[in-house]
């Protein structure tokens, strides 16, 4: 009932079609929902695979200075926690708001490349940090293997929905526990309960 009335008003969603060839990896599901109740995942490969959930917390910080640090921008932060090539959202600046890769230049500071502008003394970063092997799982559903005709299909309905505080990450791998990308191609689209709108 309490869905169906949620439907009504416009309170359900979809996150459409996760290429798993196209990142490798992971992708971060960044939305107000809050439970998921279906899953589907095409897989057009001949071999079987594993669709791998994690429930995140990000890592955060708040830089205390944005300068120029010769032809990158040069971040300050007391303990960021992030190594080189880490992926980093940048939002409460002027101007280096946006997505950039890190180059850690030591404990306490780090760089990204973009046209330096003027110095700024406030602003925030999200880093969303799943590594396959070391992070354990939230939930795990193997996937079978298409064939030369037929997707290897799956639909997941979940009587009980599957809930995240933070944000939704999601992989395809070879192995059960998501120790290993699978670097090949599944469709996933998930519908969802907004609890927030």
């Amino acid at each position: 009932m309490l869905e169906s009335m949620m439907r009504a008003f416009g309170m359900q969603g979809s996150i459409p079609k996760f290429d798993a060839a196209a990142t490798n990896t992971i992708v971060s599901v960044r939305s107000r929902a809050t439970r998921v109740t279906l899953i589907e995942v095409n897989n057009i490969n001949l071999v079987d695979v594993w669709l791998q959930m994690f429930n995140e917390t990000p890592v955060t910080g708040s830089p205390t200075l944005f300068e120029d640090g010769t032809g990158k921008i040069l971040a300050t932060c007391v303990a960021h926690g992030l190594v080189t090539n880490d992926i980093i959202v940048v939002t409460g600046t002027t101007s280096y708001n946006g997505t950039w890769t890190i180059t850690k230049v030591d404990a306490d500071s780090f760089t990204f490349v973009d046209t330096y502008v003027a110095d700024e003394t406030s602003g925030a970063f999200t880093c969303h940090k799943i590594i396959l092997g070391t992070t354990a799982p939230y939930r795990s559903y193997q996937i079978p293997a298409g064939d030369t005709v037929n997707r290897g299909s799956k639909n997941i309905p979940l009587l009980v929905p599957l809930k995240f505080s933070n944000e939704l990450c999601y992989a395809i791998t070879t192995t059960y526990n998501g120790s290993t990308a699978a670097g090949v191609v599944c469709v996933l689209n998930m519908e969802y309960i907004d609890e927030l709108l």
